[in-house]
């Protein structure tokens, strides 16, 4: 099994248990041991991690680690959010002169690396406008992967309903934004893909009108 199969074949499990409460986990883990241990541990250990880490939210930047050591083709400009399995930083991508977000794992782990990397194989397969693109994988020096994605400008749409009052006007523009998150949802469900963790932190509203679930 090559690893682009591996990784899908990992996502597709750990999706399914997901869904189920802990007894059945531990049956279907049992299950998955005598055809794969590696699997089967694997899987142990993102259920471990999923059950400790938080959604990736902005936090107080004194929080935040201090500038990575980046590969030469990027410059940090500072620290974007943290989550449970990293932080998000903004980059300068000084090949085509652009500004983006790289994602981190915040550790060396098996577990973490084979997760990390399987989300970011499942995002570049998605091609939706409501769903954020992936430019690049890769290792930093310390070993740790990254990958790039499109930086999304403006605010989350937490921030958006606690900012305006609800008026006739503010209804329709939440009416909006549901449409366009249903549909890039059920674009994702088309696909294989079920976002676990959707709420209105999650949920970037951009200056053109643009609604991105993240």
């Amino acid at each position: 099994m090559d690893e682009r199969a591996r990784y899908d074949r990992l996502m597709a499990e750990l999706d399914a248990l997901l869904v189920l409460d802990a007894v059945a986990q531990a049956e279907q883990l049992a299950a998955l041991r005598a055809e794969s241990g590696e699997l089967a541990d694997t899987l142990a250990e993102l259920l471990a991690i999923d059950a400790e880490a938080s959604p990736l939210d902005v936090s107080p930047l004194s929080y935040l680690g201090p500038a990575l050591d980046l590969p030469p083709r990027y410059r940090d400009l500072g620290p974007l959010g943290v989550g449970g399995m990293g932080e998000v930083r903004r980059v300068f991508d000084t090949q085509l002169g652009r500004v983006l977000a790289l994602k981190v794992v915040g550790e060396l782990h098996p577990a973490l690396d084979a997760r990390f990397v399987a989300e970011a194989h499942v995002l570049a397969q998605l091609q939706h406008p409501a769903i954020v693109p992936v430019h690049e994988l890769g290792h930093l020096p310390d070993g740790r992967r990254f990958f790039t994605m499109r930086e999304v400008e403006g605010e989350t749409w937490a921030d958006a309903l606690r900012r305006r009052p609800p008026t006739t006007e503010s209804r329709r523009d939440e009416v909006y934004v549901l449409r366009q998150v249903a549909l890039a949802l059920a674009y994702a469900h088309e696909q294989g893909v079920v976002h676990r963790d959707l709420k209105p932190a999650n949920i970037m509203l951009g200056p053109f009108g643009d609604v991105m679930v993240l």
